[in-house]
């Protein structure tokens, strides 16, 4: 579970203008990455609805990082897994030597991790991490590459893609992530509380058995 800055909301700007440009720009910086907040910092100079950007220990930037990071806790919970349902399937099912493991990114399992990769949530929400050994670890189009190079021929051939500059790979990357739901669809549950054979291939498994047996009562 995401958690933000904040154990209960700032007070609501006093402007509703403000407000309303707060919400949707947390939104809007939620689904597409942090950096379109220095994108919108950069075109809206001086007075405007945008100036509390230029000044985070204000009340209304406050706000509007509290917004963000509920805005980041809702797509946290519904990408649950760190990758998506099909392709966690297409990997166990090619993956005959059990090399690969998986950990969903809410869980307490996945935490260790992310400190030792100096990444956070959000991060791995955006681009999936895979942590190949201590010290090496990937994110996005290198991490899915890399995954590949430990699967069998034909498909570890694949991970020559590598070649491809970082910037368009993952460019590529963020546009399918962006918009996996709308080609693919999504499931409410995580993968694994489905399929529970499929536990022991997660990391958090107990964590997840957890889960399954509360929604069952």
């Amino acid at each position: 579970m995401l958690t933000g800055r904040f154990g209960k909301s700032p007070p609501f700007p006093s402007d509703p203008k403000v407000r309303k440009v707060a919400d949707k720009l947390a939104s809007f910086v939620a689904k597409n990455g942090r950096q379109f907040e220095d994108v919108t910092r950069q075109k809206n100079p001086g007075d405007t609805p945008f100036k509390f950007l230029f000044d985070v220990s204000c009340l209304d930037y406050k706000y509007y990082d509290y917004r963000l990071s509920e805005e980041e806790k809702a797509l946290g919970q519904s990408r649950d897994c760190v990758t998506s349902q099909n392709g966690v399937k297409r990997i166990i099912k090619a993956d005959k030597d059990r090399k690969i493991r998986f950990c969903c990114v809410q869980s307490k399992a996945a935490e260790p991790y992310m400190e030792v990769c100096g990444v956070e949530r959000k991060d791995v929400l955006r681009r999936f991490l895979f942590v190949e050994s201590p010290g090496s670890y990937h994110q996005g189009s290198s991490a899915a590459l890399r995954v590949l190079s430990h699967l069998p021929l034909p498909i570890s051939a694949l991970s020559s893609l590598m070649f491809v500059p970082t910037p368009l790979r993952d460019a590529v990357y963020d546009l399918v992530a962006k918009r996996r739901y709308d080609w693919f669809g999504k499931d409410d549950d995580c993968l694994v509380l489905k399929e529970v054979e499929l536990l022991e291939r997660f990391v958090d498994g107990e964590e997840l058995l957890e889960r399954i047996r509360s929604k069952q009562l």
